[in-house]
């Protein structure tokens, strides 16, 4: 096990002095297997589920009771009925949503590719 832990860290510093200067292409493709712009995806994908769920009708309900001195069960099924155009509504706040998260996530794609080639271009004077 010492053996295996040493060969490791060997290996790991016999590589630690091969650098290779990073073009400008590599930095921006990094760019997507970003956590931020991976979360941003997700956040996208999630706001267009909801939209998918502000059109689906509202979910019955089952209310149970008991009356232990009367000895009754009663039950009641509640289904609610929207009217007035709810549903129609709802999908249309949620797509409003849905763009809104999708152009906060373009902008901060755009934002985080700015501060990449900035950077890349500040490290290149630097080298020389």
């Amino acid at each position: 096990m010492k053996y295996a832990a040493l060969i490791v860290l060997v290996a790991g510093v016999a590589h630690a002095d091969d650098r290779q200067p990073v073009t400008l292409d590599q930095a921006l493709a990094a760019v997507n297997a970003a956590p931020a712009v991976r979360a941003g995806t997700y956040d996208v994908a999630a706001a267009k589920a909801g939209v998918d769920a502000a059109s689906a009708l509202p979910n019955p309900t089952l209310s149970l009771g008991t009356n232990r001195l009367t000895a009754r069960l009663a039950a009641a099924i509640s289904i609610p009925l929207p009217v007035f155009g709810t549903v129609g509504a709802a999908r249309r706040v949620a797509a409003a949503e849905a763009a809104v998260t999708r152009g906060e996530t373009d902008r901060a794609l755009r934002d985080l590719r700015h501060r990449v080639i900035v950077a890349w271009v500040e490290v290149s004077r630097a080298a020389g």
